[in-house]
């Protein structure tokens, strides 16, 4: 979506993206009602409802939005995921899969670790190493995964 003109907060001339720039800067709103006295609480609220609302309209549910800074978030099945949070745990999540890393994952795969210690060396969650493993035509679902564990179970008793 590209606008043909800046949206501007009532008439004050002063753009919505302007008053999204200082939030990002980590301005309180008082300090923005400080600098643009034109402006008051109810606007910058505004500013920012009006860019949520924009990501709701025109961002599909399997989008990705990085956005530069803190907060990478990614949208998946409806759901927007706030990535920096995500990645304390899975530092690799929703990155992009290298050759050495497939590698690794085939021959732990091969090596028969299980789906969570996999995840584990290698920093993602459970869901994508399972996802990657059929992508790769090594298992044809989630169930041949659990099957196999309770067979190997069945096996060590």
């Amino acid at each position: 979506m590209t606008l043909e003109q800046p949206l501007f907060v009532r008439d004050t001339n002063i753009a919505v993206t302007d008053v999204l720039k200082m939030i990002a800067e980590g301005l309180t709103y008082e300090q923005i009602v400080k600098r643009e006295p034109r402006l008051n609480y109810g606007d910058i609220m505004a500013a920012a409802d009006l860019a949520r609302q924009l990501l709701d309209q025109y961002v599909g549910a399997d989008s990705i939005i990085r956005i530069t800074g803190k907060i990478q978030l990614t949208a998946r099945r409806g759901k927007w995921i706030n990535l920096g949070q995500l990645r304390k745990e899975f530092p690799r999540a929703y990155e992009p899969w290298t050759r050495e890393e497939t590698e690794k994952l085939r021959s732990f795969f091969e090596a028969r670790l299980d789906v969570e210690e996999i995840a584990s060396r290698l920093g993602r969650q459970e869901g994508a190493i399972i996802s990657r493993l059929e992508k790769l035509g090594l298992i044809s679902s989630y169930a041949e995964v659990k099957r196999e564990a309770r067979h190997e179970d069945d096996d060590k008793s």
